[in-house]
């Protein structure tokens, strides 16, 4: 009875820190890409500051918008609407009329702001481009204009911050946004589409909840659908609505745990067996 005790003890021990430290990855990959988009908004803001839309050049605000195009960020290209929503400028040069306007921009007019959005790229995967937009204020505080920043999300550094988190050998990590939908993966095929578990990341999302918890999830194989028993680790970010989710089996998460279980059932039947052996001898000298 004592070593079984100490066996489950030993297994909840080790159960305990294995989620500790799935947890602790999780939260370090959201804080690391909030860090990475909140630098971004904050390019684009100072940016803002050589830009007043009320000379009669456009000098300062086309060297604004190049000095931008050269960041690792937005490769996707920068637009600078006036208060209209029409576009002014673009980098890289896209030959569009003045009269074009990109969705999202008359929400950071009428006072969202900074706006974050995103959307797919048709492709095979998909590929996340996110729209970060950050009004222009005159010295007044009036909205004179937007400056809109797009992110290829799989060629920029939040994408490096999943494809290097460990999940063991068989896990692995997203980027989800408040919709389930999957925004980056260590999984290729399952970028751009809707997660298994969507309505429960939208909620933790929306809540701020970072969890650990047991799930399932289901994939083909020649006999058919396979049911797989899961850990999956969530934490929202603090900047966007979206979260990092870490999914492992969990077979290979509390292999240890159960490894060391196995162990001390193990010792604990020797040395019971040596007890008796013991025992066996002293009766028989005596």
């Amino acid at each position: 009875a004592l070593f079984a005790y100490l066996g489950r003890h030993v297994s909840n021990a080790a159960a305990g820190l294995v989620l500790e430290e799935r947890l602790g990855t999780a939260k370090a990959q959201a804080s690391a890409i909030d860090h990475v988009l909140e630098d971004a908004v904050e390019r684009l803001q100072h940016a803002t500051t050589h830009i007043s839309l009320k000379d009669n050049t456009l000098e300062p605000e086309r060297a604004a918008l190049h000095e931008l195009s050269q960041e690792k960020y937005f490769a996707a290209g920068i637009y600078l609407f006036d208060d209209q929503g029409k576009l002014i400028l673009a980098e890289p040069e896209t030959g569009k009329a003045s009269t074009v306007t990109i969705p999202h921009v008359e929400a950071v007019i009428g006072g969202q702001k900074p706006l974050r959005v995103v959307t797919f790229v048709e492709g095979t995967p998909a590929r996340p481009v996110a729209c970060l937009a950050v009004p222009v204020v005159d010295q007044r505080g009036k909205i004179v204009g937007v400056v809109a920043g797009y992110i290829d999300l799989a060629s920029s550094p939040v994408s490096d911050f999943i494809r290097k988190a460990e999940v063991g050998s068989t896990g692995y990590a997203e980027l989800v946004d408040d919709d389930g939908t999957v925004l980056l993966s260590q999984r290729l095929e399952r970028v751009g589409t809707l997660s298994d578990h969507a309505s429960y990341l939208a909620q933790r999302i929306n809540t701020r909840q970072p969890s650990v918890s047991k799930c399932h999830s289901c994939h083909q194989a020649d006999a058919g659908t396979i049911r797989q028993d899961e850990m999956l680790t969530f934490v929202p970010l603090a900047s966007v609505p979206w979260g990092v989710a870490l999914r492992q089996p969990q077979q290979e998460a509390f292999h240890v745990a159960w490894l060391l279980m196995q162990r001390t059932y193990l010792l604990g039947g020797v040395s019971l067996l040596v007890a008796l052996l013991s025992v066996a001898l002293v009766t028989g000298i005596m």
